[in-house]
């Protein structure tokens, strides 16, 4: 069977009932406080809005042009030390 065929026989349609589910989800008012609290519940650790960032990037991978994402530091993580001199 070819890469494409596994990938057709292996989808599953959705049910009714958890497509409703989820699209209330979508459109629901706090969703972005729900997704921050499932994400505490799971363990991860970090900036609320680094959170939120990430799940767009990582939800917009099915669209024509996902989003990326490029993390930038406002300092470095390790600054270098700085040995007294000798004299």
């Amino acid at each position: 069977m070819a890469a494409g065929e596994e990938r057709a026989a292996a989808h599953t349609e959705i049910s009714t009932g958890d497509k409703e589910l989820a699209l209330s989800f979508l459109k629901s008012d706090d969703i972005f406080a729900a997704l921050l609290t499932d994400f505490d519940t799971l363990g991860v650790t970090g900036e609320k809005i680094n959170k939120l960032v990430g799940y767009l990037a990582a939800t917009s991978r099915k669209l024509t042009e996902p989003l990326s994402v490029h993390p930038v530091r406002s300092r470095p993580a390790n600054p270098p030390c700085r040995m007294p001199s000798s004299r």
